[in-house]
């Protein structure tokens, strides 16, 4: 009877001991899969926020109807693109706060384009600060009308260039602080301090030329 008791503790003992390392190995996969989930849907809420603000920038700068202008300063940078209806679309990021925001004339009102927009009527987009982490605009004409013989290559030499760096895997939110810092410095240097390239940084960038013969031309005079 003992050894019965005896063998039966034993079997015990040996399937608790089973137990725990199926529960650890269980828990192990499924905290792997959370994870990569967890970056799967951070990546693809990235990807779609900012193809979503992508293509409404490439829109509004098809259908200009004059130049665009980029207003800038130490820390801010904006874009500025004058639509038909005396309208305006604008789009503008805090490189201190690295928060992007959008801006368009409301609907049933006009515009000067050279009116100044404060930062306070713009709309915050979708991402919480520090997620977009850089925003440039180049435009091929610069801060003149220098390009006169492009009237016959129309639309070879008039174009905008948007770039937008994002942290791509993680959500900035989540970061420690040491980890926000040492992104602030990849972002400078384009690498981790071990000298690699910071997979976590995407850079996403796009050329947009007009669609209207209106702003070639402008652009030529």
């Amino acid at each position: 009877m003992k050894k019965n008791l005896g063998m039966t503790l034993m079997e015990l003992m040996v399937v608790i001991l089973i137990i725990t390392v199926l529960s650890t190995g269980v828990y192990q996969i499924l905290r792997l899969l959370f994870k990569n989930f967890s970056f799967a849907e951070t990546k693809l809420g990235v990807l779609q926020t900012v193809r979503l603000a992508m293509s409404r920038m490439r829109y509004d700068l098809r259908e200009a109807v004059e130049k665009p202008a980029v207003v800038t300063d130490d820390d801010f940078l904006m874009l500025k693109i004058p639509l038909i209806n005396n309208r305006v679309s604008a789009f503008a990021f805090n490189r201190e706060e690295r928060v992007f925001y959008t801006y368009a004339t409301p609907d049933g009102e006009v515009q000067d384009f050279n009116a100044t927009i404060d930062l306070s009527d713009m709309r915050p987009y979708s991402f919480s600060d520090g997620q977009i982490l850089d925003f440039d605009v180049s435009l091929s004409y610069g801060d003149s009308d220098s390009f006169v013989n492009s009237e016959l290559l129309y639309n070879s030499k008039i174009w905008v260039k948007v770039t937008m760096k994002v942290l791509y895997t993680e959500n900035y939110e989540d970061l420690t602080q040491a980890q926000k810092d040492s992104l602030t410095i990849s972002l400078e240097t384009g690498e981790t301090s071990s000298g690699e390239r910071d997979a976590r940084i995407r850079e996403f960038s796009m050329l947009v030329v007009p669609r209207t013969s209106n702003w070639l031309l402008h652009s030529t005079q």
